[in-house]
């Protein structure tokens, strides 16, 4: 309505609502690195030689024809397997149910072991298999941290940065796309063994993330959805620098009874015949 003044709220900037903010935003890496790496190892020659050699002899065979060189279903893969892996857990309503039973918190850490576990078995693949599994579990941290870390710093942020601080995701993400490609650059020349270690450094942002799901504060939200209000509240007074949060508080309360009516994630609707 015209008349409507938007509601603004007494919030001060504090540096630990700032710090919940970037740590969380560390999760943004995670796709990042994995996006900027993967292209970069799939054409290191110590992994062509221990995974796919076939290509390896295509390359000198088919020398400047990268299409038949990389046409290999088993590469192809190795590679999609991560984004059928977020795929299934984001459509069938995973991340969503964790986020709203255990909190924005809870799926952070376990995003952060996920994306440990998935760092581990790539950086120390020996066969394929293992290759897979660790794609598998990059994929299912990736879905969770890619819901709950916007999430939980849209939650975290006052009104007037929220807009701002959601975006410390977006940019950490693409400063990983940036540090993987110099990684690999570096990494290439450290024959044959140099792709386990463009890999295994996924296992950094991994364990920043992971120590923020030890250390931070769930965001009021979750704690309130979760039947925590006292919590909620003095993480809200901890997180605005003041005491004065009855009006954002309030509000926070009528949210997070509204989010109770939700009874069936908007993904589960995508299988029904008028959205198909």
């Amino acid at each position: 309505m015209s008349g409507e003044t938007e509601k603004t709220y007494t919030a001060n900037f504090t540096w630990y609502m700032f710090f919940s903010c970037f740590v969380a935003a560390s999760g943004g890496a995670l796709f990042g690195w994995d996006n900027g790496v993967t292209g970069g190892v799939v054409s290191m020659k110590g992994f062509l030689e221990k995974f796919f050699p076939d290509i390896l002899t295509r390359e000198t065979a088919q020398a400047g024809d990268l299409y038949c060189t990389y046409d290999d279903q088993r590469i192809q893969w190795f590679t999609s397997s991560l984004f059928l892996a977020g795929a299934i857990t984001e459509i069938s309503g995973t991340t969503a149910r964790l986020n709203r039973k255990f909190g924005r918190k809870f799926v952070m850490f376990a995003s952060g072991v996920m994306f440990e576990i998935g760092a581990i078995l790539l950086a120390a693949a020996e066969h394929y298999v293992m290759l897979i599994l660790g794609r598998v579990f990059l994929g299912i941290a990736i879905s969770f941290a890619s819901v709950s870390v916007p999430m939980y710093n849209s939650e975290m942020a006052p009104p007037q940065l929220r807009g701002r601080l959601s975006q410390l995701f977006q940019v950490i993400l693409t400063f990983a796309i940036l540090a993987a490609q110099v990684i690999n650059i570096a990494t290439e020349k450290l024959y044959p063994w140099g792709w386990r270690l463009s890999l295994g450094l996924a296992a950094v942002p991994a364990t920043t993330l992971l120590l923020g799901g030890i250390f931070l504060d769930d965001t009021p939200n979750s704690l309130l959805e979760r039947g925590h209000p006292e919590r909620a509240r003095r993480v809200l007074e901890k997180i605005r620098g003041t005491k004065d949060v009855d009006e954002e508080y309030a509000d926070i309360v009528e949210k997070a009874e509204l989010a109770k009516l939700v009874t069936n994630p908007w993904t589960l609707l995508l299988f029904h015949k008028k959205y198909r």
